[in-house]
């Protein structure tokens, strides 16, 4: 585990992981955010799917960036973006704002995920690649497990708050990528 830590990977399995979590936190908060904004069943579906939507739409862009300008600045970028949009998303006072915020939240994960798997693609051996890979499945079932509980133990806090400790964890997470990861 130690090595692990001291690994460049280690920031790239992180950043997964904080993708994931992203990704699942809102889901036991739904039924508060409908009632407190006053969502159709419909509304709320979409405001659940539109961060996958983003992600399948620009998921191909981002990779594509990935490979012109590197890996570590699309991944910066993408947590910070998260970050920036977990903010949004616990202030935001109206559905179109959740919609808006939520969808960015995809937009700027759909950058991390192809730019970390492309990562440790280029640079694990063919013989640790296979592990490495998965690792990224790990972290990302790590995630979709405590996310919802992440976002339920905090909700209780208070509703916003899920969404500001996501935005501080992916902001911390940036800087960490930022100075650690190297190209």
């Amino acid at each position: 585990m130690q090595t692990l830590i001291r690994s460049p990977l280690f920031f790239i399995y992180l950043a997964v992981l904080v993708n994931a979590v992203a990704f699942s936190l809102v889901f036991p908060l739904l039924p508060l955010y409908a009632k407190q904004f006053h969502m159709s069943d419909l509304a709320l579906g979409l405001l659940a799917s539109s961060f996958a939507i983003a992600q399948l739409l620009l998921s191909p862009f981002w990779g594509t960036l990935s490979d012109k300008f590197g890996r570590k600045p699309i991944i910066a970028i993408g947590l910070l973006g998260m970050s920036a949009s977990f903010f949004v998303f616990a202030i935001a006072a109206s559905p179109l704002l959740l919609f808006v915020s939520r969808f960015f939240q995809g937009v700027f994960s759909s950058a991390v995920l192809p730019s970390a798997r492309a990562y440790i693609a280029d640079s694990t051996s063919a013989a640790d690649r296979v592990k490495a890979m998965g690792y990224v499945g790990a972290c990302l079932a790590t995630g979709f497990i405590f996310g919802p509980v992440f976002g339920g133990y905090l909700a209780a806090q208070s509703l916003p708050l899920p969404f500001l400790a996501a935005g501080v964890v992916a902001f911390l997470n940036f800087l960490l990528v930022m100075r650690f990861l190297t190209e």
